[in-house]
């Protein structure tokens, strides 16, 4: 049983590979088809790990796509518009100068489990710069990836979850442990319910992270080859699977997304029927399932209700903690305390706000809203809609999680601001 849970991920990379290299694809250059790959590979995350202990905390998928985003830029390029990227990088190499406490640089006690280093966290931010810069300019490249990118990105949230329903079945009978799942999900949290195991659907993620990886997916579902049947399917699929995540958070951001995106939308009448359909079928199949199984209905209960419990009373301390800090100097309060010092404020702008102080917190947004602003131009539509849903999503749970240094971020951040731009000249939609 182990030995298939900790070699899933070799076997789905060797089978991307395959389907990837093999057969006729003259339309993509190698180098594309390196990129697709790397997309591929973000859902699957840690399942593809380095079997060496100590370093199964990296995440092979972000050594592969930086690796193949420093290729591409050595022998292609990048487009110009992605300067506007790279000028976000200014700020977290300046705060090294400044950084309150110089060991810091090179090697600190985040807390008791982990150890940092902001030197190699600038450059882990700078390779996924590069990344979404790469991202971005092969789509304007070739206007044909886009499709092939939100196939394999979708393909691989499926892959995935199948690991995942294998973890979930074993860890309720008992089978699996915190330990035993430990190489391939980072922080694993198992909920124990009236002595039933409940594993927070999680595989090769960080706790929470595949939550936001399933939202990606069902945004990005109108972009794919698939039909619509099978679309349907599987979106009803990930909204199930985003239940199991338990991550609240997720949730509210997924409703609050979809609901806005919703006013995007050109020919609302039928769309609403898809929408309809979609979710009546995801209420009448959790009704059903939440009136049978109690250990579902204690747990929606308990997630949604208004205690902020031990978690929620930690990320307040954690934000008091910002505000006190930043109130006692006019220059922090401006400038921060340098990049990567207090990564784990579960929200990103208070997160920046201490690390690089408001003038880069104000320079940052600015930056992201001029890197995807194409999307406000473009014609109403199911391109549009899922586009401004993406976004929304991002800016919403970034108030609850440390999304910065998720590569999945970066990857729908230039696959908003690609399609847009390629979407608002061409003036094309899909349906």
């Amino acid at each position: 049983m182990n030995l298939f849970l900790y070699h899933a991920g070799h076997l789905i990379l060797a089978l991307f590979s395959l389907k990837i290299f093999s057969g006729n694809k003259s339309q993509f250059s190698f180098f594309e088809k390196l990129l697709m790959l790397s997309v591929a590979l973000i859902p699957i995350g840690k399942l593809v790990y380095f079997p060496i202990p100590g370093m199964y905390g990296l995440k092979f998928a972000f050594m592969f796509g930086s690796l193949v985003a420093f290729v591409w830029l050595m022998f292609i390029g990048v487009n110009r518009n992605t300067k506007i990227l790279f000028f976000t990088f200014f700020f977290p190499a300046l705060s090294l100068f400044y950084i309150q406490n110089y060991e810091w640089i090179f090697l600190y006690q985040l807390n008791e489990q982990q150890t940092e280093s902001s030197l190699l966290r600038v450059f882990s931010y700078l390779a996924l710069l590069l990344y979404s810069a790469v991202i971005y300019t092969s789509i304007l490249k070739n206007k044909d990836i886009y499709t092939k990118f939100a196939d394999y990105f979708v393909i691989g949230t499926v892959l995935s979850s199948f690991v995942g329903f294998f973890v979930f079945y074993f860890v309720l009978n008992g089978s699996l442990s915190s330990v035993d799942l430990a190489p391939i999900s980072a922080g694993v949290h198992i909920v124990n319910i009236s002595g039933v195991s409940f594993y927070r659907f999680n595989p090769g993620a960080n706790v929470n992270e595949f939550s936001m990886i399933l939202a990606y997916a069902i945004f990005l579902m109108p972009f794919t080859s698939f039909s619509k049947k099978t679309k349907l399917w599987l979106a009803l699929l990930f909204l199930l699977l985003e239940f199991l995540t338990l991550t609240r958070a997720a949730w509210l951001a997924l409703a609050i997304s979809a609901l806005f995106s919703f006013f995007f939308l050109s020919r609302l009448k039928r769309n609403f029927k898809y929408l309809f359909l979609t979710v009546t079928a995801f209420v009448i199949v959790f009704i059903f399932i939440y009136q049978v199984s109690d250990q579902v209905r204690f747990l929606f209960e308990s997630r949604t209700t208004m205690d902020i419990g031990a978690s929620g009373q930690e990320r307040l301390e954690k934000f008091n903690y910002v505000f006190n800090q930043l109130y006692e100097s006019s220059f922090r309060l401006l400038f921060g305390y340098g990049w990567a010092t207090n990564m784990y404020v579960h929200n990103v702008y208070l997160q920046l706000l201490y690390e690089i102080g408001l003038v880069g917190l104000i320079f940052f947004i600015v930056s992201m809203f001029l890197y995807t602003r194409n999307v406000f131009f473009m014609a109403k539509g199911v391109m549009k809609a899922s586009l401004i849903a993406c976004l929304v999503f991002i800016t919403v749970v970034s108030f609850m999680h440390h999304i910065l240094y998720h590569m999945q971020t970066w990857f729908v951040l230039a696959y908003v601001a690609a399609v847009s731009l390629n979407a608002r000249y061409a003036r094309t939609d899909v349906d």
